[in-house]
């Protein structure tokens, strides 16, 4: 029960973008499991954990934590928990700029959630897949994921999602050079991060809102915004958002 408690408030304060409190929280979750405790319980911290360490920019911890939950999610059958992991170290080898490891683990994980129909796994790897295209630089095959991802994600009414998707449309539509279109699904994604009341995501909303005030000549107002940015992000130690 104590490691149960500990694992809900670490979840809590990552759904609300603080991650410091939700890597304590999920570190004491995981020291409290006793030995007897189900192996779905134990892999839900570890993704916790795999999670946590990956937004506060520590990738060498996140992948321990990962394949390990991964292990556990198989040893399990469980496809849909198997999915999620299977998307974040996809994500964390995208950073890393291993494409090939990062594709193989994005569309594996994609297979994975249609095999079993869970709409939210299907959106997430869509998602993680537009990821894909965009660091690539191939915009318009992004836009393509992310819109399909968007479709399902509205049905869900995912807040944080829904921020998430609508930044990387507005990250995409800047690379096609639709600045303006661009714009309004930035607003529009940090509308939603405010609903949702997720510190870090407002952060990167108001970075790239900021990224594209200086672009359309509104410097003053541009630095404004980052400065707004950098502050959100401090207090969510949110360290990629922070280096950005």
């Amino acid at each position: 029960l104590a490691a149960r408690a500990a694992y809900l408030f670490g979840r809590a304060h990552f759904d609300l973008g603080e991650y410091v409190k939700s890597l304590e929280y999920g570190q004491l979750a995981k020291e409290l499991l006793s030995e007897t405790a189900p192996a779905g319980q134990r892999a839900a911290i570890l993704t916790l954990l795999c999670d946590t360490h990956y937004n506060l920019g520590g990738n060498d911890k996140a992948i321990p934590e990962c394949l390990e939950a991964l292990r556990t999610y198989d040893d399990q059958g469980d496809q849909r928990g198997q999915s999620t992991v299977l998307n974040t170290l996809g994500t964390i080898y995208l950073d890393l700029n291993q494409y090939n490891k990062s594709r193989r683990y994005f569309f594996e994980a994609l297979e994975m959630a249609r095999e079993i129909q869970s709409w939210p796994s299907i959106a997430n790897s869509l998602s993680t897949i537009g990821d894909m295209y965009l660091q690539q630089g191939e915009h318009d095959d992004a836009l393509v994921y992310f819109d399909d991802a968007l479709n399902i994600q509205l049905q869900i009414g995912n807040l944080r999602k829904l921020s998430d998707l609508y930044l990387k449309k507005g990250q995409a539509l800047v690379g096609l050079q639709d600045i303006s279109t661009a714009q309004g699904e930035l607003s529009q994604g940090l509308r939603y991060a405010q609903d949702a009341q997720d510190l870090s995501l407002q952060a990167k909303a108001l970075l790239e809102l900021g990224k594209v005030q200086g672009a359309q000549g509104q410097q003053a107002l541009g630095i404004e915004t980052i400065q707004e940015s950098l502050n959100l992000a401090q207090r969510a130690n949110a360290r990629p958002i922070l280096l950005d």
